[in-house]
């Protein structure tokens, strides 16, 4: 590699250095590593099982033709064969298989990883041609004309001070660092490990040319041109609307954007309303669902009547219009180079669609932000924050009676009356559309939380829209239902889990698999969906008791039956399988998971949103009779339990605060 870099140190524009540094590159990669074709998976159906197969279809077919009971007798002579074979490799395969998870019992990541892969199931959901692709995208991203109702304004730029610094190479390497690998290349082939693995002169060369397009504001062509994976959503597979399309980029323009994003984060993290959760430093949809359920459950207490509409866009990353873009990162006075830099990655921005039929022809992207693009998520968060204060519904979560949740394009927009509603979709639409987002009415849904009962309506009115409205939503994976029952999530989950239990019940049943590799794999796979935002659930006494006897169906399939001295076999008992689980059991983790994030909670600054709406009180008076229990109450509770004195002072000591509940754990305390 050495040679061929040293070989090519004159170089004229940077579109020829890239050229060169990328033919190096797969020159090297070819003569040192070789191709890798794409492998199938070892599957126990060889060859000679087919060879077996055949033998015995033909004998069917020959009896068929002639009637013969000799034929007859010699079909059922190569069916018991093939039948015998086949079953006997499938067990050889199964065995090989577990041996695997066994070895990789240490690596939970790992196990995770392979037996996932092993449950996979490939499903060729595109039924569409090339042809009709290319329109549809074509389409999709042709540039609008001028927005009607747009504004531009003319806005001083910020002093960009050291923005027009091309970057250090310790930012660079940092960039580098977190590239992760195993992850598919781009219309390069030039995977991750190739450029992190590829030494000091390699890396030396990708950062020149980095400074070189940093200081000229342009970048190879090679560039501008991504792989689009359209990947199915759900619904209809003939529809091109029910796919995702994902972006497949070079990775020396990803290590590119990503520097240049995480300088565009220091200017727009204290700008973006507190609403926004989505890809943004110590924000996650554990963020959004905790700021949900808190002003539910406390509305629901405080006799408030919430309506809440569950806002979904059409195409929303691939909707967004450029210009009004650009416009916005000046209204927010990020420095210009950055401006120029980031509109320098869409300008001229290209794609060929990836199908089962093959690759399709060029197509020009002149709208939206690509998705795969390090850039993408800050980009859409930037113009969706400018709809947002222009509607002027960027207000603190407890004073106004509007609010809005939202994480990246999942937005919860919630009043306190239908009309209050109303009046702030409309605004909100009228602020999105200047900037290329469209409203879905079909997938936006309706709902009301109320003590009393609502009206039996199934759709509804809001201005020029009519919705859907729904007793229960799916919202950022989390159950919201119009009554505030959480027990209703519960159930869900659990219905999940079971699912994922029966995926990898053979797992949990084959003898080459050690006892304590299958607690991993169901710790790793299965617990996790029966606890999904467990730092947020409210459990009731029935709750607690679904949740133990879900877990203890588990262990009881890992454990199998118990022999005793009379030689018969019996189920485990209930503190049996405690003694498996080493008292982990699901009902103490969920209570683990909420200490933690209630320490998160209490360590965050007090006008913090999450120190917000923990603390709010409303000021409506409160109606007769006992109340709901809260999320807070048993927090307190289980803080009793534990036996913390002082907490209060103690919480602000993470690792104090987790060592206290990892006691308690091991105890049997929660």
């Amino acid at each position: 590699m050495r040679k061929k870099l040293e070989t090519r140190e004159e170089e004229v524009d940077i579109d020829e250095e890239w050229k060169n540094l990328k033919e190096s590159i797969i020159d090297t990669a070819e003569t040192v590593l070789g191709r890798r074709t794409t492998r199938k998976r070892k599957e126990w159906f060889d060859e000679e099982c087919e060879k077996r197969t055949e033998a015995k279809n033909q004998a069917r077919n020959r009896w068929l033709k002639t009637g013969n009971l000799k034929d007859l007798e010699n079909y059922k002579e190569k069916r018991k064969e093939a039948t015998k074979y086949c079953k006997h490799k499938k067990e050889s395969w199964i065995g090989e298989l577990m041996q695997e998870v066994e070895v990789n019992n240490r690596d939970s990541r790992k196990l995770y990883k392979l037996i996932k892969h092993w449950n996979s199931t490939s499903k060729k959901t595109q039924r569409i041609g090339n042809k009709r692709w290319e329109t549809y995208y074509t389409e999709l991203f042709r540039e609008e004309k001028e927005i009607t109702g747009r504004k531009k304004e003319k806005v001083e730029m910020e002093d960009s001070n050291n923005e027009d610094d091309a970057p250090s190479y310790d930012e660079y390497m940092e960039i580098i660092a977190q590239l992760k690998t195993k992850k598919a290349a781009g219309p390069d082939q030039i995977s991750n490990e190739l450029i992190k693995q590829g030494g000091h002169e390699l890396l030396s060369r990708v950062y020149r040319i980095l400074v070189a397009v940093w200081q000229s504001e342009t970048m190879p062509e090679e560039w501008r041109t991504g792989l689009l994976i359209p990947l199915l959503k759900k619904g209809d597979p003939t529809q091109c609307n029910n796919y995702r399309g994902i972006m497949l980029l070079n990775t020396t323009y990803k290590i590119l954007t990503s520097i240049i994003r995480k300088r565009l984060a220091e200017h727009t993290e204290t700008k973006l309303g507190e609403y926004q959760n989505g890809f943004r430093k110590g924000k996650s949809t554990i963020d959004a669902i905790h700021v949900m359920s808190q002003i539910i459950e406390k509305s629901y207490e405080y006799d408030i009547e919430l309506h809440i509409l569950f806002i979904d866009f059409k195409q929303a990353f691939d909707n967004i219009n450029r210009r009004s873009l650009v416009e916005q990162m000046q209204q927010m006075k990020i420095p210009e180079k950055l401006i120029k830099l980031t509109k320098m990655t869409m300008d001229n921005s290209k794609a060929r669609i990836s199908t089962t039929e093959g690759v399709t022809n060029e197509i020009n992207i002149e709208r939206g932000v690509r998705q795969g693009d390090a850039l993408s998520t800050t980009l859409f968060n930037i113009a969706l924050d400018g709809a947002i204060k222009a509607a002027g519904l960027d207000r603190a979560i407890t004073v106004s009676a509007t609010q809005v949740i939202a994480y990246a394009d999942d937005i919860a927009l919630i009043t306190r009356d239908k009309k209050s509603l109303g009046a702030a979709l409309q605004k909100l639409v009228t602020e999105t559309e200047k900037r290329g987002l469209q409203l879905n009415q079909d997938k936006t849904k309706y709902m009301i939380i109320s003590r009393r009962k609502t009206d039996h309506i199934k759709e509804t009115n809001l201005g020029s829209y009519t919705f859907k409205k729904v007793e229960n939503f799916k919202y950022l994976g989390v159950n919201v239902n119009e009554k505030n029952e959480r027990s209703a999530e519960i159930k869900e989950r659990i219905q999940a889990a079971n699912k994922a239990y029966w995926k990898y019940q053979r797992y949990l049943t084959d003898h080459h698999i050690s006892r304590a590799t299958k607690i991993k794999i169901y710790k790793a796979a299965i617990r996790p969906v029966a606890t999904y935002a467990a730092e947020t659930m409210r459990l009731t006494n029935t709750d607690e008791e679904n949740l133990g006897i879900f877990e203890r169906k588990v262990l009881r399939k890992i454990a199998g039956p118990r022999r005793t001295e009379e030689g018969e076999y019996r189920i485990l008992m209930n503190h049996e399988i405690r003694d498996i689980i080493e008292g982990e059991d699901i009902v103490g983790f969920v209570k683990a998971q909420r200490l933690r994030w209630f320490g998160h909670v209490q360590r965050r600054d007090t006008q913090h949103i999450l120190r917000k709406t923990l603390n709010w009180r409303p000021v409506e008076g409160r109606p007769r009779g006992r109340p709901r229990i809260r999320w807070e109450d048993q927090i307190h509770e289980d803080i009793r339990r534990i036996g913390i004195e002082d907490w209060r002072n103690k919480i602000q000591d993470r690792k104090s605060w987790e060592k206290n509940i990892r006691a308690a754990r091991e105890q049997g305390r929660i």
